[in-house]
């Protein structure tokens, strides 16, 4: 009898550790179907945080624009080129061999440029003229256009930031006559903005 137990007890001895091929087929499962949730809500959110970069970018240069145009005790431009994405703040007083007084960005006036994150666009830009936002030497607004989109009777002026692949999520930057800026958001293709 004595011998039988000693041969029981040492087949436990013996016996492998580990997970079997049911057990590791079922966790593989598991991760997979996690992952299938998780990656497409990690890729939105991504795009999210690229899109009010770009915001906050555009934000920053307008107040960027005011600034310097109290700075330098000088009217100071903003152009908004929806083509390339960009935002370039310059005084437009002719220096370096540009042209004074013309609205363009040419020879040394460029103060600075901004660029949207990849895959961003400025849409539905309602600066007057031609995209160009410009601020007098005391950092306020000289040409702000009337629009529905502001409260009245405050003429307010904004730029839409998207992604042209999903336009459902929209940032607006709003600039009013009193120089003050807003950043909201839509999540229903710009028919309400918070």
């Amino acid at each position: 009898m004595l011998t039988k137990r000693k041969k029981q007890a040492g087949r436990g001895l013996h016996r492998q550790q580990g997970f079997s091929l049911m057990e590791l087929c079922v966790a593989v499962a598991i991760a997979a179907i996690i992952a299938a949730i998780a990656i497409p809500a990690l890729l939105g959110a991504r795009e999210r945080y690229r899109l009010r970069a770009s915001a906050t970018d555009v934000l920053s240069v307008i107040k960027r624009a005011q600034t310097e145009a109290v700075r330098r005790g000088a009217k100071v431009k903003l152009l908004f080129n929806a083509v390339n994405g960009t935002c370039t703040v310059f005084v437009d007083d002719g220096s370096g061999g540009g042209v004074a007084g013309d609205s363009i960005p040419n020879g040394t006036e460029t103060v600075s440029v901004s660029t949207l994150q990849p895959g961003n666009s400025l849409l539905n830009i309602t600066f007057p003229p031609t995209n160009i936002s410009e601020f007098n030497s005391g950092g306020m607004p000289v040409n702000v256009c009337p629009t529905l989109q502001g409260p009245p009777p405050v003429p307010t002026c904004f730029v839409n930031i998207v992604r042209p692949a999903n336009l459902v999520l929209q940032y607006r930057v709003s600039l009013n006559i009193t120089g003050h800026t807003i950043l909201q958001v839509s999540e229903d293709s710009g028919a309400t903005w918070n």
